[in-house]
């Protein structure tokens, strides 16, 4: 799998149908702030440490770009807590979050993100040539 390289948002037409179990799925930028979401779940933490949360998410991301050169680009990173995983993926500047059951198949999850930013990537390419798309 290869990193993102041109999605910036979700595009509410691009909705992906994910298994039941996702309870969120949005974007965060290198500042660590959520820009988007689909999904009405959240991740439960007072307003404060879930901004350290998602700064983190994005930090870390962002380091381990750092070693691209070195290990190839990270596809996605997994932390499991008791009953949820939380799964992060590079897409170009940003970083998608998952918050999910611990009984999803995660991985499943993470080819399915790749398929729909992928999907945006060919739709918007193609917008662009025909001139109906501008950045």
């Amino acid at each position: 799998m290869n990193p993102i390289t041109n999605t910036e948002k979700i595009n509410t037409q691009d909705k992906l149908e994910f298994e039941s179990g996702v309870e969120l799925f949005g974007i965060i930028n290198r500042k660590g702030r959520m820009i988007d979401s689909v999904r009405s779940g959240t991740i439960d933490m007072p307003k404060n440490k879930k901004a350290m949360y998602l700064t983190k998410i994005s930090l870390g991301n962002s380091m381990q770009r750092d070693f691209n050169d070195d290990l190839i680009p990270m596809n996605y990173c997994l932390i499991q807590r008791e009953n949820k995983k939380y799964i992060s993926i590079p897409i170009k500047n940003n970083n998608t979050i998952l918050v999910v059951t611990k009984n999803v198949d995660h991985e499943n999850i993470v080819a399915s993100v790749y398929k729909m930013m992928n999907f945006s990537k060919i739709i918007k390419d193609f917008c662009q040539s025909k001139g109906d798309f501008k950045n």
